[in-house]
């Protein structure tokens, strides 16, 4: 197989996914999907272990500019003026294994309030981790700094220059819902003085007063933190 990306009709005529797409990563990944591109919204797809097929037709193909796997996604670039730039990212739908295909433009018609970042960082990035932190996000193979410090607030925060920019706080679903309830979590979020979970901790520098730079990890993800 070239190295090129091709989406062909799906042979089995009693699928609900007619089309193939074949993407030139990992030895080669073919994946079901319901439309040959997502115009105008995300296109549900599924991995399943079958070959590739191209007798019924190509609807496309086009040379890769770039295929990478990044985290959860695979990024993919084509050599054209239009329709050169999509995403698969693979999630869980409803229990089961689900891939969805989009573009910047149909993520935030999914998501409006979201924002596809664009901007890589310009120098180091350090990681600061609370000294009060005994399972710390390890951070393997990622290429920056981690420093024990005593933190304001959170678990772990990102240091650019030498403010601490954004915050990560580690709850378990149990801790989170407590915090939610009585009402401690949404207050350091707004920066109002008001304790942070059990450490006492009374205020939110003012860089982090705007909850968007905020985040909570709860329940799976905190328990595999450790």
């Amino acid at each position: 197989m070239s190295a090129r990306f091709r989406v062909a009709r799906n042979p089995d005529q009693e699928s609900r996914l007619p089309y193939l797409v074949w993407l030139l990563i990992e030895g080669g990944l073919m994946l079901k999907a319901r439309e040959a591109w997502p115009r105008a919204a995300r296109v549900f797809c599924s991995h399943e272990a079958v070959p590739w097929d191209e007798s019924s037709g190509l609807v496309d193909e086009a040379e890769i500019l770039l295929c990478r796997r990044r985290g959860a996604a695979i990024d993919l670039v084509l050599d054209r003026p239009q329709h050169a730039r999509s995403q698969f990212v693979f999630t869980n739908a409803r229990g089961r294994p689900a891939v969805w295909w989009q573009t910047q433009e149909t993520a935030q018609s999914a998501n409006p309030g979201a924002r596809v970042p664009r901007g890589r960082s310009t120098g180091p990035l350090v990681v600061a981790v609370d000294n009060r932190e005994k399972y710390g996000w390890k951070f393997t193979g990622r290429l920056l700094t981690i420093e024990r410090r005593t933190l304001p607030a959170g678990d772990s925060g990102a240091i650019v220059g030498h403010p601490l920019a954004a915050v990560v706080e580690r709850k378990t679903l149990e801790n989170l819902a407590t915090s939610l309830s009585d009402g401690s979590l949404p207050a350091a979020a707004l920066g109002r003085g008001r304790p942070l979970g059990s450490r006492g901790r009374k205020r939110l520098p003012r860089s982090l007063s705007n909850p968007a730079r905020s985040w909570i990890l709860a329940g799976r993800h905190a328990r595999s933190s450790r």
